[in-house]
């Protein structure tokens, strides 16, 4: 299985995110990279203390799949999102292991993106074909007064029957969430972690909370740069960890793996 849903850790490396290099440099199209890490209650409280960072508007996250969830295992994903300063998307992805050719006739469309989610030890590519929707659209579609099938667009249809193995992906959907998502926004101080010389801007860093609805929930550290950036940012981020004496869980995964896996359960 290739997906995220079901797979295995890779074998744990002394110091995370060491096959970063590596891993940008067999990519294709490769649009961003998001360096993440969960981090335990505790830690993700001091962090946001010590870097004063701000909160942003919260949002709620529903994913949309079988009962059984056949498309996330077919690493697969269907996620839908409103804002409370308003707007929402949806999104369907394609996540794997190793990158891939991109479907025929998507290669240039401006919803689509490509990007590698790296985690510590692995990392995931991601093709995601993204759709913008109105909170309201959503909110009817997932209390059940629209078809869920108003969430998709007509382009990540496309997708979906290019990249599933299942005969009618869309028939059997249903929610599963919502989670509530809290977030806060800060930089990573220092040069470190910065555009470089002549670049300027700092690294915006992000820490999110989802709530799952059983009440348990995961802390994310994250931030987002360009490919041949990745490296040095990760470098920051585990410079601006250890200096603080901030340790990641256990256990190493996406948001949305950790959140698939919970409704599995």
């Amino acid at each position: 299985m290739d997906g995220e849903f079901g797979g295995t850790m890779a074998a744990e490396h002394k110091r995370p995110w060491t096959g970063l290099r590596g891993s940008t440099r067999r990519a294709g199209r490769l649009d961003r990279v998001e360096v993440k890490i969960l981090v335990p209650e505790s830690d993700h409280g001091v962090l946001a203390s010590a870097l004063r960072m701000r909160e942003a508007p919260t949002r709620r996250v529903y994913f949309l799949d079988t009962p059984d969830l056949d498309l996330a295992r077919q690493g697969l994903v269907v996620r839908v999102r409103t804002h409370s300063s308003g707007g929402g998307d949806s999104v369907v992805k394609l996540r794997r292991t190793r990158p891939g050719p991109l479907p025929r006739g998507m290669r240039w469309s401006r919803n689509v993106s490509v990007e590698l989610d790296a985690l510590p030890q692995r990392s995931w590519w991601t093709t995601a074909v993204a759709c913008p929707l109105r909170p309201a659209v959503v909110r009817a579609a997932v209390r059940g007064r629209e078809p869920l099938q108003t969430l998709i667009s007509a382009e990540q249809r496309r997708f979906l029957r290019a990249v599933t193995t299942t005969a009618h992906p869309l028939r059997e959907l249903r929610v599963h969430g919502p989670i509530a998502v809290t977030r806060m926004i800060g930089e990573i101080p220092g040069d470190v972690g910065r555009g470089g010389a002549g670049q300027g801007g700092a690294r915006k860093l992000v820490l999110e909370s989802w709530a799952y609805p059983d009440g348990s929930r995961l802390y994310e550290v994250s931030t987002k740069c360009r490919p041949a950036r990745a490296p040095r940012v990760a470098e920051a981020i585990r410079h601006l960890l250890a200096e603080r004496g901030i340790h990641p869980t256990s256990e190493q995964q996406t948001k949305t793996g950790a959140s698939l896996a919970h409704f599995a359960r």
